[in-house]
Formats: C-alpha cells, sequence, structure tokens
C-alpha cells in the first residue's frame, strides 16, 4: 500500500489467528506457509513497514507451538536486507500481557508493540521518515469502554464508539506529518450493534 501518492510503501496484515483449529485440524502448516511467503514478498519489495494490526493469536491463551510460529515470523521480517520497521498492535482475541512480553526488547529490532489499554499520555507513536518528511505511525490497540473509563469524566465512554472517540481526541497529530493510526477495533454504522460469531470474546456494552 503506497501513502498519499508519496511513495511510501507499507504492508498492512491483519487477523493471523495464529494457532487456530479449523474442524479439529491444525492450520499450523498453512499459516507457516502464508507466512514465508509474506516474508519472500517484503525482501522484493521492501516496505518501509509491516503493520500487524490485531488478532495475532487465535485465543486468548494460544497453543503451545503458537508463540514460536510468530517468532518465527517476526524473524523473518526482520532479518532480511533493508529490514522494514515491524509495528504490532492488539486485538480482541489477543492477551494483551502475552502479546507485550519482551516488547521493550524487541523495539532494539525495529518491532514495536502496543498491546492493552493506552496510556492516558497517548498512544505509541512509531515514526519514519522519507525524502518528503516524517511518516507518524499511531498504534491504538483493542479497548474496551473498561478499559479507559477512568481515564476521562464521568459519563464520557459509554460505549466501543465513544471510548475510541475519546482516547483519539486527545491526540494532537502533526498537521505537517502523513499520519496513520493502526487500529482493531468494533466500528458501526449510524450506532447499529456490530455482528458478532461464537468466537468473539468481547461483550457488548
Amino acid at each position: 500500500m503506497y501513502l498519499g501518492g508519496y511513495g511510501v510503501k507499507f504492508f498492512h496484515l491483519s487477523d493471523l489467528h495464529i494457532g487456530r483449529q479449523l474442524n479439529g485440524y491444525s492450520l499450523k502448516e498453512s499459516q507457516e506457509r502464508a507466512f514465508s511467503q509474506i516474508a519472500a514478498y517484503v525482501e522484493v519489495e521492501r516496505p518501509a513497514a509491516v503493520l500487524i494490526c490485531g488478532d495475532i493469536y487465535d485465543k486468548m491463551v494460544p497453543a503451545a507451538e503458537a508463540y514460536p510460529m510468530f517468532e518465527a515470523f517476526l524473524r523473518m521480517l526482520t532479518e532480511g536486507e533493508a529490514a522494514p520497521a515491524v509495528l504490532v498492535i492488539s486485538g480482541n482475541h489477543d492477551s494483551p500481557e502475552r502479546l507485550s512480553y519482551a516488547a521493550s526488547f524487541l523495539e532494539r529490532h525495529n518491532i514495536h508493540i502496543a498491546a492493552g489499554r493506552p496510556s492516558p499520555e497517548g498512544l505509541k507513536k512509531v515514526t519514519l521518515s522519507d525524502a518528503y518528511g516524517p511518516v507518524c505511525f499511531y498504534l491504538f490497540p483493542f479497548i474496551r469502554p473498561g478499559h479507559v473509563r477512568d481515564q476521562f469524566g464521568e459519563g464520557a465512554v459509554t460505549d466501543y464508539e465513544s471510548a475510541f472517540r475519546m482516547v483519539l481526541e486527545r491526540e494532537t497529530p502533526d498537521p505537517a506529518a502523513r499520519n496513520v493510526i493502526l487500529a482493531h477495533q468494533f466500528f458501526t454504522a449510524a450506532g447499529a450493534r456490530p455482528g458478532t460469531c461464537d468466537s468473539e470474546t468481547a461483550v457488548l456494552m
């Protein structure tokens, strides 16, 4: 994907659901094959960043084999020539604690993870630059209303929409920069309740 015609290339991925089984059969081999193909495309296309926007794992407590699969995928993305930045946010299927484990160490390898409730100080921001100036990526992990209700005034956060809006409105993006937001959230139209399936862990409020 190119941003705004200025030649900034990035890959957008979402809902990897590592560790998922389908009708009792593991998808491990299919997922590993897909990850290898993505890494090969990254090596050829050389994007500035790879955005992985939530639901990395299929369950809050994924199968043990899921962790080394994701680690191997990250290694494939970051060990090649001209490796991109890798930006990761948690989704509603992810455990923020498990996903953010060793996050500070991973940043040394240009892998940036935002999981769990956003800080009152603001969203995690990663800034990249090219010949046209800065590109600011805001990492907005999946949140429930209860995650941020205490950060705002009474009655300000009543549902998913207001929670997302209140967190986003306190950001002050640089108008001179190109800004990208990574999100994994229940978005609705005209107040309609989002449809969910049995695998969804969210309790709609």
